[in-house]
């Protein structure tokens, strides 16, 4: 029977960590681009930490067997990110 850890033990479930505080960053300095032209190069480069975040997480569920509270909170939260990103997206492109 596996254990349910607060923190990830596998390698692919600290990558998928990582990466989802790396979007998160991003998220914070996003709101300091708003008016600047790399506001869409912030945009997409969230879409893809995020997908990589989330897809990592789920090859850490899956294939590593990982069972940490973090990757397990991470994936919904992951697709939330994903289209509330996708919206900004969409806003930004239609003024």
């Amino acid at each position: 029977m596996m254990k349910i850890t607060v923190l990830p033990t596998t390698l692919s479930g600290k990558i998928s960590t990582v990466m989802y505080v790396l979007f998160l960053v991003l998220m914070v300095l996003e709101g300091r681009l708003s008016e600047n032209p790399q506001y869409a190069i912030a945009l997409i480069t969230m879409v893809a930490v995020i997908i990589v975040a989330a897809a990592t997480g789920l090859i850490a569920i899956v294939r590593s067997k990982e069972r940490s509270i973090i990757i397990l909170l991470m994936i919904p939260l992951g697709v939330f990110h994903l289209i509330g990103v996708v919206f900004m997206i969409i806003s930004y492109l239609n003024p």
